[in-house]
C-alpha cells in the first residue's frame, strides 16, 4: 500500500519561499527542495503537463545551444539557467506520486498564504497612511505610493499582484465551479491585487476576464443560451472595474495618457525594444532560428550581468554584457534612465523598462524558441476551451498578456503559481480520465 504524504504544508512552504525579498535565494531554495526531494523519485505526469514541460526543457536546451554559438561569458548562461530553472523544477515536485495534492489541500494552503500576505500589506498600508496623514494614500501627488505595499517581498510589488491574480482565479474556480464557500477570500484577493496600484497588472487581469467572458458568451451563443457562469463573470468584471475606479482613478488617467503618447510618438523604451528585437532576429539566419543565447540579450540574466541593472553589483555576479546587449539594449536604456522623464513618464515605469518576455525569448532562443512559447500558451487556452476548463482558460489568456509587461519567467513566484494553477485545474476526474 502506497504512503501518501500531505501536500498542504509543502505548498505553503513553497509559496512563502517564492515570495522572499531576495528572489535569488528563493530560486536556490526552491531548486534544492524540488530537485533533491528523494523520499520517492517516481513521477507521474498527465500527457498535457508532459507536453508543456517538454517545451520548457527544449527552450532551455536552445538557450544553451545558441549561447555556445554566440559565446560571451559562462557567467551569462549560468545565470540564465539559474533564473529559468524553477519552470522545470516545480513540476518535478508537484507531480511526485507520494504527495496527495488534492484541490482542497491546495486551497487550504493558499488561504493561509493569503492571510499572511494581507497582514504584511495592511501594516505597510497603515504605515504609508500615517506618513502621509491621509487614510487614502492614493490621493494627492504621491508617485505610485502603492509600490511600497509589497507584502513579504518588501521591495517590489508587481510579483505580488501577479501572484494574487492567479490566486483570484483559483478562488473564482472554487466558488463558481466547485461550489465552495470562498467568497470572502475571492474579494480579499481582489483587494490585494488593487492595493499596490500596479495598473498594468490590474489592466491585464480585467482584460483577461473580459476576453474569457466574450469567448464563453460566443461559445454559448451558438447553443442559443447564456450560462449563469457568463453572468457571474460579467458581474465580477463590473464590480472589479467599479472598485478600480474608486481606488485608482488618478492611476487610470495616468495610464490612459501613456497609451495615447505611445501610439502617437512611439518614444517609449519598450516600443523601441520590440523594433530592436525584430532587427536583431533578421540580422543573421542562425540568429533568426536559434537567437543569440541565454543571458546574451534582454532576459533578466542579461540585465543582471550588464552592470546597469542591479543597484548593488555583488562580486558573484561579474559584469559581462554580451555584444548584443551592448548594441541593442544599452543603447536605448541604462541606469540613468530610471531618473529620466521619457514620453511624459518616469524612466522606471513599465513602458520604459526593456523587459518583455516575448522579446527575450525571441532574441535569445530565436523563432524556434518563440514558437515553443506560443505552443505552451496555446496548450493552456485550447485545453481550457476543449474541456470547458475555466481555470486553465483564464490562466492561459492571463499569462499570454502579462508576459508583455516583464520577464516573468525569471521570477520563482510566477513559475510556482503557473504550475499550481495547472495542477489545480487538471485535478478533476473529467480531465484525469481524458486522453490528454
Amino acid at each position: 500500500m502506497k504512503t501518501l504524504y500531505s501536500s498542504d504544508k509543502l505548498v505553503l512552504l513553497l509559496l512563502i519561499i517564492a515570495h522572499l525579498p531576495n528572489k535569488y535565494i528563493a530560486i536556490l531554495i526552491i531548486n534544492i527542495v524540488c530537485f533533491f526531494d528523494i523520499i520517492n523519485p517516481k513521477l507521474k505526469f498527465p500527457k498535457f503537463v508532459k507536453r508543456i514541460l517538454i517545451c520548457f526543457i527544449l527552450l532551455l536546451t536552445i538557450l544553451i545551444f545558441s549561447f555556445l554559438i554566440h559565446f560571451s561569458s559562462i557567467n551569462n548562461i549560468l545565470w540564465s539557467m539559474f533564473n529559468f530553472s524553477p519552470l522545470i523544477a516545480v513540476p518535478l515536485l508537484l507531480y511526485k506520486q507520494h504527495y496527495n495534492f488534492s484541490q482542497d489541500r491546495l486551497i487550504s494552503s493558499v488561504k493561509i498564504f493569503t492571510i499572511i500576505q494581507f497582514c504584511f500589506m495592511t501594516i505597510q498600508y497603515l504605515n504609508l497612511a500615517i506618513q502621509s496623514g491621509n487614510l487614502n494614500i492614493y490621493s494627492g501627488n504621491q508617485v505610485a505610493p502603492g509600490d511600497l505595499i509589497t507584502g513579504t517581498l518588501l521591495n517590489f510589488a508587481p510579483p505580488l499582484v501577479v501572484t494574487f491574480s492567479f490566486i483570484f482565479f483559483l478562488f473564482f474556480h472554487s466558488i463558481f465551479i466547485q461550489k465552495k464557500k470562498n467568497m470572502k477570500f475571492l474579494l480579499l484577493s481582489g483587494l490585494m491585487i488593487m492595493m499596490p496600484g500596479m495598473i498594468s497588472g490590474i489592466g491585464v487581469l480585467i482584460i483577461t476576464v473580459i476576453t474569457v467572458t466574450i469567448i464563453l458568451f460566443i461559445k454559448h451563443l451558438f447553443r442559443l443560451k447564456v450560462s449563469k457562469l457568463n453572468i457571474k463573470l460579467l458581474g465580477m468584471t463590473i464590480l472589479g472595474v467599479f472598485s478600480l475606479y474608486l481606488m485608482q482613478l488618478q492611476n487610470i488617467i495616468y495610464g490612459l495618457q501613456l497609451i495615447r503618447i505611445a501610439i502617437i510618438s512611439q518614444v517609449y523604451i519598450k516600443i523601441k525594444l520590440i523594433f530592436n528585437t525584430y532587427e536583431l532576429l533578421f540580422s543573421d539566419p542562425i540568429i533568426t532560428l536559434f537567437g543569440v543565447g541565454g543571458g546574451n540579450y534582454s532576459s533578466r540574466a542579461a540585465f543582471m550581468v550588464s552592470g546597469e541593472y542591479l543597484s548593488y553589483q555583488p562580486s558573484f555576479i561579474p559584469v559581462t554584457p554580451s555584444k548584443f546587449m551592448l548594441e541593442y539594449i544599452l543603447t536605448i536604456w541604462d541606469r540613468a534612465t530610471y531618473t529620466t522623464m521619457i514620453g511624459g513618464t518616469s524612466g522606471n515605469s513599465m513602458v520604459n523598462e526593456p523587459f518583455l518576455e516575448y522579446c527575450s525569448i525571441a532574441g535569445e532562443a530565436g523563432l524556434i524558441g518563440f514558437i515553443l512559447l506560443i505552443i505552451v500558451l496555446l496548450e493552456l487556452v485550447i485545453f481550457g476551451l476543449r474541456f470547458n476548463n475555466l481555470l486553465l482558460l483564464l490562466g492561459g489568456i492571463y499569462i499570454s498578456l502579462i508576459l508583455f509587461t516583464n520577464n516573468w519567467f525569471s521570477f520563482p513566484s510566477f513559475a510556482l503559481m503557473m504550475w499550481l494553477v495547472i495542477k489545480f485545474a487538471i485535478s478533476n476526474k473529467q480531465v484525469k480520465n481524458a486522453k490528454i
